[in-house]
């Protein structure tokens, strides 16, 4: 980000330094604010990401062995042909 900053908006290490203090606050004021959003749903929307989390895992283990396979077979029907 430092380098992008000096490069293309000709800022110096002052302007960096200025634009990473306010990132670090949007970040830090972000993380509260969700935080606080999110505490009356906490219960619910952690049995929410917990069956989402499972339903996401079963289905990125059913994919990728299938999407493994055809990448197989095609590699062994570009050598053979």
């Amino acid at each position: 980000m430092a380098t992008f900053l000096k490069t293309t908006l000709g800022s110096n290490g002052n302007w960096v330094s200025m634009v990473y203090l306010i990132f670090g606050f949007a970040a830090v004021a972000g993380g509260g604010l969700g935080g606080t959003a999110s505490d009356p749903y906490t219960t619910f929307s952690f049995l929410l990401f917990i069956i989402v989390m499972i339903i996401w895992s079963m289905i990125s283990w059913g994919i990728t062995p299938a999407q493994q396979s055809v990448r197989a077979l095609s590699s062994l029907e570009k050598r053979a042909g």
